[in-house]
């Protein structure tokens, strides 16, 4: 089995301006260089491995929010459809700038 391969620095991109559950940044650039930079890499990368095999954007939007609400502790709520549409453009721009021959 071959490693996936794509651009972390991309997908940090997109992570960091799309999803950020923590707010370690409040810009979406500002975590360039910084210790924490890498705070997403593994559910991002996690998140791009499924789409990669063919998930799709549900089962990602799923996939996040049980990180935020079981891993991170930052919600139990239902999710709704305001917030479930701004997850949805994280796999969105995965498969967009990541891998474009996806879509």
């Amino acid at each position: 089995m071959r490693k996936l391969k794509f651009s972390i620095k991309r997908l940090r991109e997109i992570g960091w301006s799309l999803w950020n559950p923590i707010c370690l940044s409040q810009c979406p650039f500002d975590w360039c260089g910084e210790p924490y930079e890498d705070e997403y890499d593994t559910y991002l990368s996690r998140a791009a491995a499924m789409i990669h095999n063919g998930a799709d954007d549900s089962k990602i939007v799923a996939y996040l929010y049980c990180i935020e609400a079981e891993y991170m502790g930052l919600t139990e709520e239902p999710i709704s459809d305001e917030y479930r549409q701004k997850l949805a453009a994280v796999p969105f721009a995965i498969r967009k700038e990541v891998f474009p021959t996806l879509h």
